[in-house]
């Protein structure tokens, strides 16, 4: 801090340290800066439990269609899901909606279901309450292939043992896939992996491994450090936060998450 306030200054009798608010404060009180109180508003919310709140707060950033649901106007994060700032950390809305819906933590909650009253899959930005379900990765990718095909499921599943051979091939067979069938990347990865389970109309199915494919856990150098039944496991167990970017370094697309690599074991 230059008490001379003349940043260019080397006096040493001329500085001080402080912080940035201290330096902010400074300018303020000598009149080198106007003073602009700072705006609360509801993306400032203290308290992630006023259920009454979030409900106003989503019905004044949402329009309401002809369905019912609540489709949020702003901007959503890469996975289409809206985000909204609670003590200065940024949550899924949706999540937070639902777990105070339920009276569970946030924490609870792995992923929104969104379901309309007549039984089809809503939209990723739909905050409408009765809309919102708990549920897994696998239910959102079934409800969003619910309309696929038995020979169409198969088919992902042939084309992609033909045509991933090498690390980076798998992410971009998802999105060129989902493209080909009008579906996420997202979908076209859980019934590559077999991690969905899709009942059909003959009453059929094909089946994977719900609980996921075993992976493996090791440090920078491939030295083994353990092997977990799923992802799912891998992240309850370290207490991780997301899973997402595990399966981004199995699929080639991350080189190390939390200083590990991390495979799909064979």
């Amino acid at each position: 801090m230059h008490l001379c306030n003349y940043p260019k200054c080397y006096n040493p009798d001329h500085v001080k340290t402080g912080t940035s608010g201290d330096n902010n404060n400074q300018k303020i009180e000598e009149g080198r800066q106007k003073h602009t109180p700072k705006k609360v508003g509801d993306h400032n919310l203290r308290d992630p439990y006023d259920y009454n709140k979030l409900l106003e707060i989503a019905k004044n950033r949402c329009e309401i269609s002809t369905k019912g649901e609540w489709l949020y106007r702003g901007s959503s994060t890469n996975t289409g899901y809206p985000k909204i700032m609670i003590d200065g950390e940024l949550k899924t809305f949706s999540k937070l909606i639902l777990a105070n819906k339920l009276g569970k933590k946030y924490e609870e909650i792995r992923i929104t279901r969104h379901i309309l009253p007549d039984g089809s899959p809503g939209q990723k930005h739909d905050l409408n309450p009765d809309h919102l379900h708990d549920g897994t990765r696998s239910d959102n990718a079934n409800d969003e292939a619910k309309d696929l095909t038995k020979e169409q499921v198969t088919f992902i599943r042939e084309e992609a043992a033909k045509s991933i051979s090498k690390k980076g091939d798998a992410g971009k067979f998802d999105i060129e896939m989902g493209q080909k069938l009008d579906i996420s990347k997202n979908t076209v990865r859980q019934i590559r992996l077999g991690l969905t389970y899709k009942p059909y109309h003959d009453g059929s199915s094909i089946s994977g491994t719900i609980e996921g494919q075993p992976i493996l856990q090791l440090d920078l150098k491939g030295n083994l450090i353990r092997e977990y039944s799923s992802v799912r496991e891998a992240v309850t167990i370290n207490g991780f936060k997301s899973d997402s970017s595990i399966y981004n370094v199995c699929e080639g697309r991350e080189t190390s998450y939390k200083g590990f690599w991390w495979e799909y074991k064979e």
